[in-house]
């Protein structure tokens, strides 16, 4: 599995995360503060993986140059 990959779903779970989690919370599944802590979580991957992406990008680039 790529990288890229990995992103893609990091994003899909990140959307759910943003769809779902507001109607359970409401529907009291589940604490605010749980919701917004496991949304932030899922950012912060999100955020790591791209960072990882740009550097391998930025490796290959220098590797062919």
């Amino acid at each position: 599995m790529t990288i890229h990959d990995q992103i893609r779903c990091v994003s899909r779970e990140l959307r759910m995360r943003q769809n779902c989690y507001p109607k359970w919370v409401s529907q009291g599944r589940m604490e605010q503060v749980t919701a917004d802590w496991e949304i932030d979580a899922m950012k912060h991957v999100l955020k790591t993986l791209n960072e990882l992406a740009d550097k391998d990008q930025l490796k290959l680039f220098e590797e062919t140059a």
